[in-house]
């Protein structure tokens, strides 16, 4: 409303001001897996695949890509080989740096997708050395987790691991980074000795290990766990930055570390350390993983997310991930029920949307119905419109 007479300058100065928060950049991403688009036998079946893809990402209009850059065909999440040149693990093809130049060409963003402690060395006897251990009855052991990481206590894993963020930013051109879920202890990790040996330092020679287990140590001990992998993420982000320096760093982080404050305890994830430490934190908003059912239940549970956000005043630094297959099914879910939630999220004033996984081959999700909730241009035109081809 103009309550008093102003020059044009003025008049425009005001309506920029007003319309600010318009103009940061709104991320619209798809997260790729790469092993769907690789074929190790053939270099021309991979390029024409990619150009598939490509063509797929300019008709779905999104601005971000997030993109697989190791090699996970097994589906196991324990990363023994990588798609980029390195000096640590076997490389099954070197392709991600034509992938990223191909897709940043075509205007969109690329943040590499990459694990931070799920490795698997090919020294075997090192790697078990190196793995983060549960305690059991009998002493310690390597963790039974799904993810076989590292620990982030032995200096030996930072090492390894910052060299394969080296390597990757000095042969792959990109936007930035996106830590896989990986980064995490759970309550009965990390017994590993290097973390028993910080523990002796800090409370004395004859500390033993299973006191840990008491209440008077469990949250400090939370803290020195999520300290130790803050301060790992933190040397991978330095070696990045040292071949691109205006890479921007997302990160994964759980729903339930977001909605539950004891979770720093499960998981040694801190929703208030994730936004103050990236440029973006990406949260898994995956409500059928966390067995919520049902439109009504699912709209209160991103709901809950999304206050949890604006609550750290951090919606323009949260990127909200929905799945769009459905694991304990088997199934993607209806192309309706998917944009149902992405659009219910963007009323809730939600900033940055993504969806996880995609089919380019089989248009899961469908495309054309994608497009009007996911494409980041002004007007976005339908998949039929104006189909889009790629020439090589």
């Amino acid at each position: 409303i103009i309550t008093r007479q102003m020059e044009l300058e003025d008049f425009a100065s005001k309506m920029k001001e007003q319309f600010s928060h318009l103009e940061r950049k709104r991320i619209r991403a798809v997260q790729i897996d790469l092993d769907a688009i690789v074929d190790p036998d053939s270099y021309e079946r991979s390029d024409a695949n990619l150009g598939l893809l490509i063509e797929r990402l300019v008709a779905a209009g999104v601005n971000t890509v997030f993109l697989q850059g190791f090699c996970d065909r097994e589906g196991s999440g324990n990363i023994g080989s990588l798609y980029y040149r390195n000096a640590t693990l076997p490389v099954i093809s070197d392709f991600l740096g034509h992938v990223t130049n191909r897709i940043r060409i075509r205007g969109m963003e690329v943040y590499i997708w990459m694990p931070v402690l799920s490795y698997e060395l090919p020294d075997r006897a090192l790697n078990e050395s190196l793995k983060v251990r549960e305690l059991t009855k009998t002493g310690s052991s390597v963790t039974t987790s799904w993810y076989r990481r590292l620990s982030p206590f032995d200096g030996r894993s930072r090492d390894m691991v910052r060299s394969l963020y080296r390597d990757l930013a000095a042969h792959v051109r990109f936007d930035g980074v996106l830590f896989q879920d990986d980064a995490y202890l759970a309550e009965n990790e990390d017994y590993h000795p290097a973390a028993l040996d910080l523990l002796k330092q800090r409370y004395g020679p004859d500390f033993d290990q299973r006191s840990l287990k008491e209440d008077r140590f469990k949250r400090e001990w939370a803290q020195i766990k999520t300290a130790a992998i803050n301060r790992f993420v933190e040397a991978l982000q330095a070696e990045v930055r040292y071949f691109r320096p205006e890479a921007k760093f997302a990160r994964n982080i759980y729903s339930e570390a977001v909605l539950n404050p004891d979770s720093r305890a499960w998981l040694a994830q801190d929703f208030d350390d994730y936004v103050q430490r990236y440029d973006y934190t990406v949260i898994m908003a995956y409500p059928r993983m966390e067995k919520i059912k049902g439109g009504k239940r699912i709209r209160q549970w991103f709901s809950a997310l999304v206050d949890e956000a604006a609550e750290r005043q951090a919606l323009d630094k949260v990127v909200f991930k929905v799945q769009s297959f459905d694991w304990s099914k088997g199934a993607w879910i209806p192309e309706k029920e998917l944009v149902r939630e992405l659009r219910y999220l963007l009323s809730r004033g939600v900033s940055h949307i993504a969806y996880y996984p995609d089919n380019v081959f089989e248009n899961h999700p469908r495309i054309e119905e994608m497009v009007p909730v996911i494409s980041a241009r002004e007007f976005p035109e339908s998949w039929n419109d104006k189909p889009v081809v790629e020439s090589n």
